[in-house]
């Protein structure tokens, strides 16, 4: 049996696309005001100074041209987005800049947006993505930027603050902030055909007391590029409300508007300002202005998307809750929204769909395993290593770009003993215990020392010799003979487990606890569980779910015990975790807004807890937000999520209890 846990949808694409797995809602603060002062804005131009007006610069009005954008069929158009949430400042601390990322990034994939995400990003993370932005825009494409958290406005330029900004004097700002006009130079730089800042940015300088100047809210942006759309959540020295649920109002309102279908973006806009100034009594009145010299509309997929078609040869599940027989599986696979198991034949059956990144239909007949991305997949068929779907960033690794509807040879030449796929990057070992990566590594998940992502397999410079790999979203750990830990990339949450709140751009030894040695890893979207050879479970990382699993919801930069219980296998999903024990009891904890945990709750847990199914249980292995599991009695059970059909029922309500997938 051979289970491989995916992070599959997870929150973070490119560098990465969605840090949350989808369905799995960040904490909100309890501790929330009644004013946040934050202001969103699509892009920092402010050349109107009329109220709820729109200017646009150019030859004519842009409702002349509507050109209508398909994302996910447009491949020469495109769209690719930075979203990044900050809130967990030492000082000034902001509720819900996390919140309205999330939300905010989950709507621009559902627009058919290449979503690279991160929340409370430090100077080094913030830099390395912005950086990985400049590298993802295409000619003539769509490039959109997010960012919530302080704003800081110095010498009449502006500036987005780190999470660990130290800031004692203007000069700091300066060296320490990111610079918004070198966001739009990258932009104009690339030649893309419409930009789209966002900008949710303190307008109350929380540093100014340290400042010789006293200026209030941000700077007018100068040389706005042609082609950018520009808006205010309110004027300049205003501040923006908090609103009364998990997002301020001017982004709850945009959130709303953008499920609008057939919206050009300056109706948006408008919509969005109406909205907002009525339900704020026009004490937030949103302002907005365009370079653009044509209206665009996004046209969004429909709500309920057609299934996606299975690949060539593959059977399908049947959505039938009683009908048809129960699978007799020999090796299950579970991976962000899609379910796979093999039986005696080679080919497998599946059920649900993969992600929307994804738009392949490769033959998977003759894959002796499969590891599922957020929008690729790998597997090895007839010893070579092959992979198929997105490959914008190079994960495929067949030194190219083009994504592919066809399974792809790697450019390898060795077959690989481990794979793993994070959501935009893939690593396997070779026979000799050597990683080799390709693909995103905006940061430093490739491990080879530098953020520069890879379209062909490139070697890590290590002495280890590594026997197992797994990968979450912007970060890899792989378990050497001896069962140590060693990650790398992304580590701003914990997730490499060394100590420190920072990333690696090579392999960093786990702080192992004493006298463990790991019998095998997995990784979440943030976080990473192992379990060691006397069958306890360690994890550390993000732990806003209580997916680490130790009673909290503290993030855990070294390794916490899952306490009371012993374990024989271990899964990890977007922001929840699975185990086995040696008596087939299904234990879960962490994230429970889909009912993934299978307890029959939507309730999160903190520490892990009892499935009641009174079955023989003999694998287990979680997605992004559901779970699967092979019995002896009824095959394979299925629970959480069924909004892609990862249920292998019809309707899309998800199951908080385990239910049977029948094939006809």
């Amino acid at each position: 049996m051979i289970i491989h846990h995916g992070i599959g949808d997870a929150t973070v694409d490119d560098a990465e696309p969605s840090r949350h797995a989808r369905g799995a809602q960040p904490v909100p603060n309890p501790a929330r005001s009644i004013f946040r002062c934050v202001s969103l804005a699509l892009c920092l131009g402010l050349a109107s100074t009329l109220p709820a007006q729109t200017r646009v610069a150019g030859a004519g009005n842009p409702t002349d041209r509507r050109i209508e954008l398909t994302l996910r069929r447009d491949t020469t158009r495109r769209a690719v987005a930075l979203v990044i949430g900050n809130g967990a400042y030492a000082s000034a601390r902001l509720a819900n800049p996390v919140n309205d990322a999330h939300d905010v990034a989950d709507s621009l994939r559902d627009l058919g947006f290449h979503v690279m995400y991160q929340s409370d990003a430090s100077e080094k993370v913030m830099k390395r993505l912005v950086r990985a932005f400049r590298d993802s825009i295409s000619r003539g494409g769509i490039a959109l930027f997010y960012y919530a958290g302080h704003g800081v406005q110095v010498k009449g330029k502006n500036y987005l603050m780190p999470v660990d900004a130290q800031i004692e004097s203007e000069t700091d700002v300066e060296l320490t902030g990111i610079d918004l006009d070198g966001i739009l130079g990258y932009m104009e730089e690339a030649g893309s055909n419409l930009n789209i800042l966002i900008v949710d940015a303190c307008r109350n300088n929380p540093f100014r007391s340290s400042f010789r100047s006293q200026s209030s809210g941000l700077a007018q942006l100068t040389n706005v590029p042609i082609g950018t759309y520009v808006a205010f959540a309110t004027a300049p020295g205003q501040t923006a409300s908090d609103g009364t649920g998990r997002n301020g109002l001017f982004t709850e309102v945009l959130l709303g508007t953008l499920k609008s279908p057939g919206l050009s973006l300056l109706q948006i806009f408008q919509n969005v300002t109406k909205g907002v100034t009525a339900r704020s009594g026009r004490r937030q009145v949103p302002w907005v202005n365009s370079t653009a010299t044509e209206d665009f509309v996004l046209v969004t997929a429909p709500e309920r998307p057609a299934p996606i078609a299975p690949p060539v040869g593959v059977i399908v599940a049947s959505e039938g809750a009683s009908v048809g027989r129960a699978l007799n599986a020999t090796r299950l696979i579970v991976g962000g929204t899609t379910s796979c198991v093999f039986e005696t034949s080679p080919t497998p059956i599946c059920w649900g769909q993969r992600n929307s990144q994804a738009t392949s239909r490769p033959t998977l007949t003759g894959v002796d395993s499969i590891h599922f991305g957020r929008g690729h997949g790998c597997g090895v068929r007839r010893d070579v290593l092959v992979c198929w779907g997105d490959n914008t960033v190079g994960q495929l690794g067949d030194g190219s770009t083009t994504t592919s509807d066809t399974a792809r040879k790697v450019q390898l030449s060795f077959t690989p003993i481990a794979i793993a796929t994070g959501s935009s990057h893939t690593c396997a070992i070779s026979p000799e215990f050597a990683v080799w990566c390709w693909g995103s590594n905006s940061a430093g998940q490739l491990g080879d020392g530098s953020t520069t992502a890879r379209r062909l397999p490139t070697r890590i410079d290590s002495a280890n010799r590594f026997r197992s790999i797994v990968a979450g979203s912007l970060h890899t750990c792989a378990l050497t003979a001896l069962g140590e830990a060693w990650c790398w990339g992304d580590g701003f949450l914990g997730q490499l487990g060394s100590g420190l709140r920072q990333g690696e751009l090579k392999p960093r030894p786990v702080k192992m606890p004493s006298g463990t040695v790991f019998a095998s890893l997995s990784a979440g979207t943030d976080f990473t569980c192992g379990l060691a050879a006397q069958g306890r479970a360690w994890c550390w990382g993000d732990n806003r779910a209580g997916q680490i699993g130790d009673g909290s919801t503290r993030e855990r930069l070294e390794p916490s015990d899952v306490k009371r219980l012993s374990f024989t296998e271990i899964t990890t999903g977007g922001l929840h975790v699975c185990a086995l024990t040696d008596t087939k009891e299904m234990w879960c904890w962490g994230n429970n807004a889909s009912g993934q945990l299978g307890n029959g709750s939507r309730t999160n847990r903190t520490t892990a807890t009892l499935i009641p199914y009174e079955r023989s249980v003999q694998h287990i292995a979680a997605g992004s937000s559901h779970t699967c599991a092979t019995t002896r009695e009824d095959g394979v059970v299925c629970w959480g999520d069924n909004g892609a059909g990862q249920l292998g029922r019809p309707r899309t309500e998800p199951q908080a209890t385990p239910v049977v997938v029948r094939v006809p």
